[in-house]
């Protein structure tokens, strides 16, 4: 393989690479997001509030 495909390979592993990070960081959005849900707590857009409706500061 000569220097402009190795240079192209590398590329498209990390690009692989990246992509798969973005994945895990969104699944563990969610799965946190979920979790929340399910422990009683009320989200909205930057905002975080406990089974009460009090709005906890994040």
């Amino acid at each position: 393989m000569d220097a402009r495909g190795l240079c192209t390979e590398a590329l498209a592993n990390g690009l692989n690479n990246y992509i798969q990070l973005i994945q895990r960081a969104a699944e563990y959005t969610l799965n946190r997001t979920k979790a929340l849900r399910n422990a009683g707590f009320f989200i909205l857009p930057g905002k975080l509030f406990d089974s009460q409706g009090i709005q906890i500061l994040v």
